[in-house]
C-alpha cells in the first residue's frame, strides 16, 4: 500500500523534473517565421485566418496578458505534453521506475525534446493530444467519467490548430468513447458503433472549431482560401512544370508573374520546401497567395487538370516530396534554432545548456530525425496491436499514421514538425502495449448487484 500511495507522487516529480528541464533550456521559447506572425497577432490582437491558427493566436493573446512575450505559451505547450506523459505512465500501472523511463524517455528523446521549446502548432497540437490521451486513459482506469469529459477540451484544441488534425482526431475519439464506457463499466459496444460514434464526434468537433475561428478572426473576412492548400497545389504544379519541360500555372499567375521561365523554376525547384518558390526575391509574394474566390478555383481546376493530364510527372514530383518529409533523402528543417530574424525587438539569448543541446541535436540529426523509422514502427504496432487485441496502442498509432496520410496528396514543405504527432504517438504507444500486456486496462470497479468486483471489460466486440 506504502508503494501505491507515493507512486502518483513519484510520477508527478518525475515529471515535473523534465518539464522544468525542458524550460530551463529552450527559456524564452524558440521562434521561427511562423511564431513571429502568430506571437504579432497575439499581441495585437489582430488576428487573421489566412495560414495560422485563430485559436492558437487567441489563447496566446490572453496568455500574453499574464506572462508577456512567448514564455507563457512556452509553458503551456510542455504542462501540457509533461502531465499528458505522467497521466499515461501512471494509467499503464508501470512500475516506478518504468514509468520514470516513459516519462524522461519519451521527453527527452531527441526528436521530442529538440522542438518541445519551440512555439508551433505542430508542437501545441501534439501536447494537447499526449494530454487528452493521458486524461481518457486514467479516467478510464479509475472510473472517472468527468476526466474522461474533460480530455476533449485538449482534443478540441488539438483539431483547431491544424488543418489536417481531425485524421488524428478520428482513432482518438473512438478512445473517448471506450473510456467512458470503461468508466461507467458498461458493456463494450461494437467496434463499428465506436467507430460511428468517433465520425460524429469528430465532426461535431470540427464544426465547432471552424464557427470559433471565424469567430476569432479580426482582420480579414474567415472564409479566404485557406494558403496552405494553395502553396500545395502551386508547388505541384511547379513540380509537373519542371518534370514535361513546359509551365504550367494559371491565368490570374502567368498574368502577374509573366518572367516565371523554365530556367528559373529549374533553379528553384526543391521537393522539400515550396518555399523557394512561393517566397523568393524574384518576385512578389502575394503574386501567389490570392483572396479572390475566382482565382482559387481557376487554381484548383488546373491543378487538377494537369495532374490527370500528366499523372506519371504528378506521381513523381508527389514521391520526392514524401521522400524528403519522411526524411529519407536527407534531413530537412528538424528544429528552429533561437529567433527567426524580426522587427518587433524580439533577440534570443542562448544558455550553455541550450548549445550544449543544440550541438548534440545536430551530431545526431542524421540518425534520430528519420520519421520512415517512426512510421515503419508505428504500421508495426497498429499490426501487431489489431491481431493480438491490443488495440489501445494500435489507435494512439493509428492517430499519428492517419495524421500524416493527407501528406500524400496536400503539403507545402518536409518540416521535420509536420510529423512530429506520428513520432510522438509512435514513442507513447510503446508503454502503452506494455500496459496492456501486463496489466488490462480494467475500471477501478464495476457495480454487480449489492458487491464490487474488479472486472476486465473485455476486447470491443467485433
Amino acid at each position: 500500500m506504502r508503494t501505491n500511495y507515493h507512486r502518483p507522487i513519484i510520477i508527478s516529480c518525475v515529471a515535473g523534473a523534465g518539464m522544468c528541464t525542458t524550460v530551463m533550456v529552450f527559456y524564452p521559447g524558440l521562434m521561427s517565421w511562423d511564431s513571429i506572425v502568430q506571437f504579432q497577432q497575439a499581441s495585437t490582437r489582430v488576428i487573421s485566418g489566412d495560414f495560422h491558427p485563430p485559436i492558437m493566436a487567441y489563447v496566446w493573446h490572453h496568455i500574453h496578458q499574464l506572462i508577456p512575450g512567448p514564455f507563457g505559451m512556452m509553458l503551456l505547450h510542455n504542462l501540457m505534453f509533461w502531465t499528458g506523459l505522467a497521466l499515461i505512465a501512471f494509467a499503464c500501472r508501470l512500475g516506478i521506475l518504468g514509468a520514470t523511463i516513459c516519462i524522461l524517455g519519451i521527453g527527452f528523446f531527441p526528436p521530442v525534446f529538440g522542438l518541445l521549446g519551440i512555439l508551433w502548432k505542430d508542437v501545441g497540437m501534439g501536447a494537447a493530444l499526449t494530454l487528452s490521451i493521458g486524461m481518457m486513459l486514467v479516467g478510464a482506469r479509475e472510473s472517472s467519467i468527468l476526466l474522461v469529459a474533460l480530455s476533449i477540451l485538449p482534443l478540441f484544441y488539438a483539431l483547431s490548430v491544424r488543418p489536417n488534425a481531425p485524421a488524428a482526431i478520428i482513432p482518438l475519439a473512438v478512445l473517448v468513447f471506450w473510456s467512458a464506457d470503461t468508466a461507467l463499466g458498461r458493456q463494450l459496444l461494437k467496434l463499428r458503433a465506436y467507430v460511428c460514434l468517433s465520425l460524429i464526434l469528430t465532426l461535431t468537433l470540427f464544426v465547432t472549431s471552424r464557427a470559433m475561428n471565424r469567430a476569432i478572426v479580426t482582420s480579414m473576412p474567415p472564409d479566404v482560401p485557406e494558403t496552405a492548400l494553395q502553396f500545395s497545389m502551386l508547388h505541384d504544379l511547379e513540380g509537373i512544370s519542371v518534370r514535361i519541360g513546359q509551365v504550367r500555372f494559371p491565368v490570374y499567375v502567368r498574368r502577374t508573374r509573366p518572367e516565371i521561365t523554365m530556367g528559373a523554376l529549374h533553379r528553384m525547384y526543391d521537393p522539400a520546401d515550396v518555399n523557394r518558390f512561393v517566397f523568393n526575391d524574384y518576385w512578389e509574394t502575394n503574386s501567389f497567395n490570392t483572396w479572390n474566390r475566382n482565382e482559387f478555383d481557376e487554381l484548383v481546376r488546373y491543378w487538377w487538370e494537369s495532374v490527370t493530364t500528366y499523372p506519371t510527372a504528378y506521381l513523381g514530383h508527389r514521391s520526392q516530396v514524401l521522400a524528403t518529409m519522411f526524411q529519407i533523402r536527407g534531413i530537412h528543417y528538424p528544429f528552429q534554432e533561437g529567433f527567426a530574424n524580426n522587427d518587433l525587438g524580439l533577440h534570443f539569448q542562448p544558455t550553455l545548456f541550450y548549445l550544449y543541446v543544440v550541438a548534440f541535436l545536430n551530431r545526431t540529426k542524421e540518425v534520430f530525425f528519420r520519421g520512415w523509422v517512426f512510421l515503419g514502427i508505428a504500421l508495426t504496432i497498429m499490426s501487431y496491436g489489431w491481431f493480438r487485441g491490443r488495440w489501445i496502442s494500435a489507435t494512439v498509432c493509428a492517430s499519428g499514421v492517419l495524421y500524416v496520410l493527407p501528406y500524400v496528396v496536400v503539403s507545402c514543405g518536409s518540416d521535420f514538425r509536420f510529423i512530429w504527432w506520428l513520432v510522438v504517438s509512435t514513442l507513447i504507444s510503446v508503454p502503452l502495449l506494455v500496459g496492456e500486456t501486463a496489466a488490462p486496462f480494467v475500471p477501478k470497479y464495476v457495480k454487480t448487484g449489492d458487491s464490487l468486483r474488479g472486472e476486465s471489460p473485455g476486447k470491443i466486440h467485433n
